[in-house]
């Protein structure tokens, strides 16, 4: 389901100068998934941001934020690696992770 710069205004973005937004990958109700470009490291990862409109939302914050801490604990061969979490712009956040 990838998405394209026409459709997604994140496609082509740099987010917090090290993630280039290369295509959308998966959406589901409360946001979507992008594959990234760490510009740096020249490395290829999944990134999940939280929609604006639920980004507003200090509870939805909270859960994003928990389910990214929960993954990091996890630390199993099955659950993909949780790497960073942030917040770009003035209401969005997101996560990184493996992509697999």
């Amino acid at each position: 389901m990838a998405g394209s710069s026409t459709t997604d205004p994140l496609i082509g973005q740099i987010l917090s100068e090290r993630y280039r937004v290369l295509e959308r990958i998966g959406r589901g109700g409360f946001g979507a998934v992008y594959r990234v470009q760490h510009i740096r490291l020249d490395k290829t990862l999944a990134l999940k941001v939280l929609f604006d409109r639920t980004g507003e939302n200090p509870r939805m914050i909270k859960r994003f934020e928990r389910e990214a801490r929960a993954a990091c604990r996890i630390g199993h061969d099955n659950i993909v690696e949780i790497t960073d979490f942030a917040r770009f712009g003035d209401h969005g956040y997101y996560f990184v992770m493996e992509y697999l």
